[in-house]
């Protein structure tokens, strides 16, 4: 019974400090690792791999922590449809979730006290359902720098497609970007934007920074243009084949 007390007092006292630095920079996500799997229903799969480190000089609790799923409320562009959340033992986190007009937000209740340098381990799953008009290229949009309150050491976005596709257009690169046929690599750093568009198609076409569906169809209509080129010369050339032989 005094062994509980005395964990009660603790984790009390190790959340009064808390709150008196709550304004100062105790906790940062020390890998902040997101891997997404586009699937071919329109939806596409999230899973964040977060380590929240104690940078301050006592322990602290974490309270709540928020994740911004960004999206639109009344679309099926950026909804949310399932989650889960468990720390480092396979154990859920309890939370709740959010609905604003520009998306979802995931609520984490942290209140395990986490000691100075130590990290509190966070997997975060969720799925997306999104939208794309395209018949043979489609489009979506991704999210690469989230904002959030808590300050992102390090990390990586990893973007990987169905099989027998290929990315055609992405709209951020930089020198750190690593491009594969079917796979894309970010480096998270502060000039990374939050969101990316992404193009792809079982067409393999990628042609530097234009959009492959500009290109196939750039290419089609000069096709048909070339045809009916030749289909007019051909038809000058027999009316004037025709037009010799009555002169004859």
């Amino acid at each position: 019974m005094k062994k509980r007390l005395f964990n009660i007092f603790m984790i009390l006292a190790l959340f009064t400090v808390s709150l008196n630095v709550i304004n100062a920079n105790v906790e940062v996500f020390s890998k902040y690792n997101t891997y997404i799997t586009v699937n071919k229903n329109y939806t596409f799969d999230v899973h964040k791999e977060i380590f929240l480190r104690n940078i301050h000089d006592v322990g602290i609790v974490p309270g709540q922590v928020e994740f911004k799923i960004l999206g639109t409320k009344n679309s099926k562009n950026g909804k949310l449809t399932s989650y889960k959340v468990t720390n480092r033992y396979g154990d859920e986190i309890k939370s709740q979730t959010r609905e604003t007009d520009t998306g979802s937000i995931i609520l984490l209740d942290i209140f395990t006290p986490v000691l100075p340098g130590f990290e509190y381990k966070i997997d975060l799953k969720y799925t997306i359902e999104y939208e794309s008009s395209g018949i043979f290229f489609k489009n979506i949009q991704l999210p690469l720098m989230e904002k959030t309150k808590i300050p992102i050491q390090t990390g990586i976005v990893e973007v990987t497609l169905p099989e027998n596709y290929h990315i055609t257009y992405i709209d951020y690169e930089d020198d750190k970007t690593i491009l594969e046929d079917r796979k894309v690599t970010w480096e998270i750093s502060k000039n990374v934007p939050e969101l990316t568009s992404l193009e792809y198609s079982y067409i393999p076409i990628k042609v530097g920074w234009t959009k492959g569906s500009l290109v196939f169809w750039l290419t089609i209509n000069l096709i048909l243009i070339m045809i009916l080129l030749v289909e007019i010369f051909n038809e000058v050339k027999k009316i004037k084949s025709q037009h010799g032989k009555k002169k004859k």
